[in-house]
């Protein structure tokens, strides 16, 4: 719908991948990184923590692990059902999308799954007025 893409295309303005580092290798630094996730009382139009970065959870390029066994999607299951109950039971594109991918771990997986390249500097606000931006291109 109209509203789901224009909304989409305002928060992933404002989304930024979170450095690797700080969530891949477990320990203290992905602990915080959920810790601020947990105090943001985040929601599905959130520009840092919204679908964007659970999208990018769920495709295994943002690898959240707290211990080396740490599977990055149960991860991203978890972070999508603490999401507002109006946000989880909304009928929109972008929960229809988490959804599928929640439930399906192997074509969240999948190779062929678009990825989530940022648009950078003046071609972030261009592309998102014409319906290129980062996020309408998944």
């Amino acid at each position: 719908s109209k509203k789901s893409s224009a909304t989409t295309r305002v928060f992933g303005a404002g989304y930024t991948r979170p450095p690797l580092e700080e969530v891949a290798l477990g320990g203290g630094l992905a602990f915080k990184f959920l810790c601020n996730i947990f105090q943001s009382k985040s929601d599905l139009s959130s520009g840092k923590y919204g679908f964007l970065l659970l999208y990018e959870m769920f495709c295994g390029d943002i690898p959240l692990k707290l211990f080396p066994s740490d599977n990055p999607h149960n991860w991203a299951r978890m972070l999508l059902r603490l999401l507002p109950s109006s946000d989880y039971s909304k009928k929109c594109v972008e929960m229809s999308i988490l959804r599928l991918l929640s439930e399906n771990p192997a074509l969240a997986a999948h190779p062929a799954l678009p990825r989530y390249e940022a648009d950078q500097g003046a071609k972030k606000i261009q592309h998102m007025f014409v319906g290129k931006d980062a996020v309408t291109r998944l």
